[in-house]
């Protein structure tokens, strides 16, 4: 979304929002310190990964579905 801050999907990135350092945290607490060097994603995260970036390519304004959905999921287990 911070490549896309001056379009529509932009205006989802909501500072209060940002998962990233906590991601990072939950990974390097199940995986070990290392993860990110040693962690390989399942083919169909890698799959899913290549959908999204060429979703990105041809109108980022679709990712706003799944922007939408993500923050759903985590913010309704609050």
């Amino acid at each position: 979304m911070k490549r896309h801050k001056s379009e529509n999907l932009g205006r989802l990135l909501l500072k209060s929002l940002e998962r990233t350092s906590a991601f990072e945290m939950d990974l390097k607490y199940y995986l070990g310190e290392d993860w990110a060097k040693n962690y390989s994603p399942r083919p169909e995260v890698v799959e899913y990964l290549i959908y999204l970036s060429k979703l990105e390519e041809e109108d980022p304004d679709l990712l706003m579905a799944f922007v939408y959905h993500l923050y759903m999921g985590l913010l309704s287990g609050k």
